[in-house]
């Protein structure tokens, strides 16, 4: 149904293409945009930009569309919609515990195994309940170790030309075992006097994770604290720096060094606080194939977890969805465990299939962050064009985006704006790289659908966002 939906979209495309090539753009809507690329804001920036009516998909503007260019977090509007169309918006994801014999009047005599597969919405409270239910299940007591299997995914936590990583939880490890997106937050209080050490805390109380405190506290002046992981141990770490000793609790977060362990850890110290007795030794292994599930628990609908990617623009979910893709979808010779590259080998498929030739375009990872990603307005309003003309993942494609002047990356963008409410759009955010691509409604009841990008300006974020809505503006008002 999908790819004949998308043949039929095609069709409609190539008809606009058509018009295009004679009359690009009505006059009125062009003197209208021109005028706004001519802002001081993108002047000597490189530009791509498409309009067209989503219902025909006649060209009604267009600007170097063609030009392959860097997308930022446009590049989640592809993956998401890969995974809405290949996965569907029903898909959950599955944590689960297995033991290599089933309890003895409540001992397991042998290992217990967390299993992940690539859930990327895993947070504490689900890990909290799991291993209530655990215990809930009659288990007092482990012999053996806890084990954490992540072997669905390789373990190449991140990706292809990012750049900074270290401490930002922007960018997240990749894992199949995860949980609070591969970050932690430790809690800072001042001490009660000044020159001594803070009051640190954080959840859960995880005794694998090794914190250890060198932060001073200081009489006067700002708080500057930061979490630095030690080189020598695997998830162990330093707060460094000083906390005003007027000042309020102060939050660092961070990313986990290692993810697997990190949750494995985590679920031991639920398990402890359920009265469960554990051995207190944790490990990383691969489940036997003769372990036995004892429990599991699933995800949330993948439509909601698509949801975040799109809103909050969640560049570990975006990864994380790019493997299970493979996982789920690849060449069977490649998903075990699964890849990146894998996984934009079965995105490369669908888009083929939906009309963008193969090596027309580069996609180094699933959420935008490489700056080698390469990709054309026109091309970002195929896949928006796709989403469009398929009525079972139209409604939950387009949650998937924020709304202009209400939620998520558009919260702030659009609020005094006639258009307030009527923009749905997906955001890309890098240095020198601002992108807004989506669907406006326009004054005459027509369903617009548009792709902005500019790469390499001089001005300020804000300054470019401003361009952008007045271009969609401009196309709304046609």
């Amino acid at each position: 149904m999908l790819l004949a939906g998308c043949l039929l979209i095609l069709a409609a495309l190539e008809v606009g293409r058509a018009g295009a090539q004679t009359n690009s753009a009505p006059a009125d809507i062009s003197k209208s945009v021109n005028r706004f690329l001519h802002s001081s804001a993108v002047n000597g920036a490189k530009a791509g930009i498409e309009i067209r009516d989503a219902a025909t998909g006649q060209v009604v503007y267009s600007h170097e569309a063609d030009r392959q260019l860097v997308p930022a977090s446009n590049a989640k509007i592809v993956t998401i919609a890969t995974a809405m169309a290949l996965l569907r918006p029903d898909y959950k994801y599955r944590t689960e515990v297995l033991v290599d014999a089933l309890p003895r009047k409540g001992t397991v005599l042998g290992n217990m195994y967390l299993k992940g597969y690539g859930d990327p919405s895993l947070v504490d409270e689900q890990l909290w309940t799991l291993a209530r239910d655990i215990a809930y299940r009659g288990v007092i007591e482990i012999k053996g170790k806890i084990v954490a299997d992540d072997s669905y995914f390789d373990r190449n936590y991140y990706g292809e030309g990012w750049g900074k990583i270290e401490d930002d939880p922007y960018f997240a490890p990749i894992s199949a075992l995860s949980l609070n997106f591969n970050t932690f937050v430790v809690t800072a209080n001042p001490s009660d006097q000044v020159g001594g050490r803070p009051k640190l805390f954080y959840m859960p109380p995880d005794k694998h994770l090794q914190l250890v405190n060198r932060a001073i506290t200081t009489g006067e002046g700002g708080s500057v604290l930061k979490v630095i992981e030690k080189s020598d141990e695997v998830n162990s770490y330093e707060v460094v720096g000083s906390i005003s000793a007027g000042s309020k609790a102060l939050e660092i977060r961070r990313t986990i060094g290692d993810p697997a362990l990190y949750t494995v850890g985590s679920f031991e110290a639920y398990l402890t606080s359920w009265g469960v007795v554990t051995s207190g030794s944790i490990g990383r292994g691969q489940t036997p194939a003769q372990a036995k599930l004892f429990h599991y628990v699933e995800s949330k609908p993948l439509s909601n977890i698509l949801e975040d990617v799109g809103k909050v623009s969640s560049n570990f979910g975006a990864e994380q969805v790019l493997k299970t893709l493979c996982a789920e979808k690849g060449a069977p010779e490649e998903k075990s465990p699964a890849t990146t590259q894998c996984g934009l080998k079965v995105v490369a498929d669908f888009l083929e299939k939906i009309g963008i030739p193969k090596g027309s375009y580069t996609m180094m990872d699933g959420s935008g962050l490489s700056r080698s990603d390469r990709i054309s307005a026109k091309q970002l309003n195929n896949v928006l064009m796709a989403m469009y003309g398929d009525a079972k993942l139209w409604p939950e494609f387009a949650a998937s985006l924020s709304i202009g002047g209400v939620d998520g990356t558009l919260e702030k963008r659009f609020v005094n704006s006639p258009l307030r409410g009527l923009v749905r759009a997906k955001t890309g955010h890098l240095n020198g790289v601002n992108a807004l691509s989506g669907f406006v409604r326009a004054r005459d009841g027509r369903m617009l659908v548009f792709s902005i990008i500019f790469n390499d300006f001089a001005g300020y974020h804000a300054s470019v966002e401003e361009v952008e809505d007045n271009i969609v503006e401009a196309a709304a008002g046609y």
